[in-house]
């Protein structure tokens, strides 16, 4: 099973098991870890655990890095929020409508 490098920082990532104690069940959980910084992803305990840990590994959102357009999107959002800090703008519909641009910027 090939397990992609971490999503957060580019390191090497593992299949880690965990047993439980006193126990004929052996393992019970396995999950995959980042060796570097240590994020982790969600943690199994049914059959076929190791293959479903590694899936939800591999499997990647949509991030800022490698998309350039979302970042832009998001860069003006934030800059119209900025510019609207600095003169007090902030009314209802201002901030409904920022809301809907970045929900709609991030879900590229």
């Amino acid at each position: 099973m090939e397990i992609k490098p971490c999503p957060f920082c580019g390191g090497k990532a593992e299949l880690r098991s965990r047993k439980v104690r006193n126990s004929d069940l052996g393992t019970c959980a396995s999950w995959v870890a980042c060796t570097v910084c240590e994020s982790t992803g969600k943690c199994f305990s049914l059959d076929g655990k190791e293959e479903a840990a590694v899936a939800f590994w591999n499997t990647r959102q949509k991030t800022l890095k490698g998309n350039p357009e979302m970042k832009e999107n998001l860069n003006d959002i934030i800059a119209e929020m900025r510019d609207a800090t600095m003169n007090g703008e902030f009314d209802d519909e201002t901030v409904n409508a920022w809301a809907d641009r970045l929900e709609a910027a991030s879900t590229f």
